[in-house]
């Protein structure tokens, strides 16, 4: 989950793939009803899966080969396509910092964890997870479907308000997890690094530009690793970069110095 911009999940992985697929029905002057003909299924079954943006790699391969382009073609179309955003209504984003628990279950489904799970996770009884799985229902975010399965609605990636109603819970979890990320740096083979220098603003675009190549990296890993491994094999990473002035005299005091020698 990025704090700045966009939140992410196993969903999300897919949603280029999709997007692109969406590209090129258009440009085939292909509909929903056509392509289900072609794969011998119903046009409800077909938009579900656009809406909902999952499904196996056997599915998507056979979707390729109906509308008769390779999968590579398809993930360097996807490549290309600038990521579709969503941003939910004020409303909702103020009704999930509303009641406590409703956007941590929203990120946990985000995150490939099963409603089931959330409930084993947290302690929760069945009934008390289906009451938060209802609530996400009636903001329009979940489908809940036959035995209790939930899907999600959102186009993916989400981002959120920096100045909206989750401000202070996307904070804290960012500040959270750098905490432990700090702690835990000598005892792990993760990376943590953090410096200041000084810079011209024409090596800081480059720098931001090798950054932001770093993310689409990070991203398109994350895509192939859900589409090639089975969901028991992964499991998630959170990655949190920034780069800003850094205004060192509001980080650093100096008391005066006869202060600090008396106490």
């Amino acid at each position: 989950m990025s704090l700045e911009d966009q939140t992410l999940s196993p969903e999300q992985e897919l949603g280029g793939l999709f997007r692109a697929l969406k590209q090129v029905l258009k440009a085939q002057g292909i509909r929903y009803r056509d392509l289900a003909e072609m794969l011998n299924t119903s046009e409800v079954t077909v938009k579900r899966l656009f809406q909902e943006q999952d499904c196996k790699m056997s599915r998507l391969l056979d979707i390729c080969g109906a509308l008769g382009i390779s999968f590579s073609d398809l993930m360097k179309l996807a490549d290309q396509a600038p990521a579709e955003v969503t941003v939910l209504p004020l409303e909702t984003e103020q009704a999930l910092a509303e009641l406590p628990g409703l956007f941590s279950c929203l990120v946990l489904l985000f995150s490939g964890f099963d409603a089931r799970a959330i409930g084993h996770y947290n302690r929760l009884p069945p009934a008390d997870v289906y009451l938060y799985m209802r609530a996400l229902e009636k903001l329009g975010l979940v489908r809940i479907g036959a035995n209790d399965s939930v899907h999600l609605l959102l186009n993916m990636p989400v981002r959120w308000r920096l100045d909206g109603p989750l401000h202070k819970i996307l904070v804290g979890v960012n500040q959270a997890f750098i905490g432990q990320a700090i702690s835990q740096e000598h005892d792990s083979d993760f990376p943590f690094y953090s410096t200041s220098r000084l810079f011209s603003q024409q090596s800081i675009r480059q720098l931001k530009d090798d950054i932001d190549k770093l993310y689409q990296r990070y991203q398109q890993q994350a895509s192939l690793d859900q589409m090639f491994y089975p969901p028991e094999a992964l499991e998630p990473f959170k990655m949190v970069t920034t780069m800003m002035p850094f205004n060192v005299p509001a980080f650093f005091d100096v008391p005066p110095f006869e202060t600090v020698k008396n106490k």
